[in-house]
């Protein structure tokens, strides 16, 4: 439990003011819980709905693609439209897809909301680019299973892979 010194300090601090049942309960239950997180960051992340960054599909030099690497892509789009007009430049599915291939490497979950707002459009016009990437096999959406009504998006395995050719080319 190094991981956590305040914790542990806050555990020192009970064990000396007398409550050493709390204290020795508190520290068990602390310890299951890490028990349990390194048991989950073991597991295969595709299993949560997820893309493995360890997948045999995307070894070599597609797999050196950094969030980095997206982000600044993401961020030159957005510079862009403070310069010139933005209208001329909106491409919503290409934002959906690059903020989408920016969660995958960074392991992050995406809701619609989130994603309609980086589409930098209106949410009606997002939700349809949405479903129509969905129709066209293109993003996955999965059910958050502890929150009924919100819904994640993520890039189907082949839309990932060919992300990831593309920056690939960019990069040779």
């Amino acid at each position: 439990m190094a991981a956590y010194p305040e914790y542990e300090r806050f555990l020192d601090r009970l064990e000396q003011s007398g409550l050493d049942v709390e204290a020795e309960r508190l520290r068990l239950l602390a310890e299951e819980v890490n028990r349990i997180a390194s048991s989950l960051s073991k597991m295969d992340v595709a299993a949560f709905g997820m893309a493995s960054p360890h997948s045999e599909a995307r070894q070599g030099k597609e797999e050196q693609l950094s969030a980095n690497t997206v982000r600044k892509v993401i961020a030159a789009r957005k510079l862009r439209a403070r310069v010139l007009p933005a209208e001329l430049f909106a491409e919503p599915a290409w934002d959906i897809l690059l903020d989408l291939l920016h969660a995958e490497l960074t392991q992050q979950r995406v809701p619609v909301a989130s994603l309609c707002e980086a589409a930098a459009v209106p949410s009606t016009t997002a939700l349809r680019w949405i479903k129509t990437l969905t129709d066209r096999g293109m993003l996955l959406r999965r059910p958050d299973p502890f929150h009924s009504r919100r819904v994640f998006v993520e890039l189907s395995r082949a839309t990932s892979e060919s992300l990831r050719r593309y920056f690939a080319m960019l990069d040779a």
